[in-house]
């Protein structure tokens, strides 16, 4: 990361827990970022939408070790509001102030039902919905590890297992086709592509793993 940093950078963008791998960034992995933007004096974009979904070990997020963060999060995932595009950013004052000048010409503000079930739903209990998607990361990965290379994801609700032999391409369209949602691996990097692909562990896992 340090080798890509340039007079030119403007900022470090994170995502954790990330889509599409499930990988949750510990307390060194965030140090080593903001030690990198702090010699270099650039800004940390730290996407946090899956903050509500971590499974193992504790979530860590930038804003505790640098002030020069910009946190983006929002309802869509912990609160199952997707379709209301709901979110928030927190940072710096006068960072803050130039984005709300950009928001103020573009759109008036979220709906205002929308608001206040948002205000509503930060009391609401998640408990169950991360358990519910623990089990089901389990019980797809016990499935699918020894038929792909796949590290257990820690966090969100994805899978992205690597196949052993053939090709992705032809493996995704017959997985749709046996009604499995998956996504090419290959649509996540802009390199050399890979046979991975992005599986989102929706219910019942059980058919989808067998048919994997």
């Amino acid at each position: 990361m340090k080798k890509a940093i340039t007079k030119r950078t403007k900022a470090i963008i994170i995502n954790s827990p990330s889509n599409p791998t499930g990988y949750v960034y510990t307390k060194e992995d965030i140090e080593n970022v903001v030690r990198a933007a702090k010699e270099n004096n650039v800004l940390v974009i730290t996407d946090e939408i899956y903050d509500g979904f971590v499974y193992d070990g504790k979530f860590e997020s930038a804003v505790r070790f640098y002030d020069n963060v910009l946190v983006l999060g929002g309802f869509s995932k912990t609160y199952a509001m997707t379709g209301w595009r709901l979110g928030y950013a927190v940072g710096n004052r006068d960072l803050i102030s130039q984005m709300v000048k950009l928001q103020q010409y573009s759109f008036v503000c979220a709906p205002a039902p929308f608001q206040y079930a948002a205000v509503a739903a930060l009391d609401m209990d998640t408990t169950g919905f991360q358990d519910s998607y623990r089990k089901k990361r389990d019980m797809i990965y016990e499935g699918l590890k020894n038929s792909f290379d796949i590290v257990k994801p820690q966090g969100a609700f994805y899978m992205f297992p690597k196949l052993k032999k053939g090709d992705v391409s032809e493996f995704c369209e017959l997985a749709i086709r046996n009604k499995v949602l998956i996504i090419p691996g290959t649509f996540f990097r802009r390199r050399t592509p890979i046979s991975g692909y992005r599986s989102r562990p929706t219910a019942p896992p059980l058919k989808g793993v067998s048919r994997s």
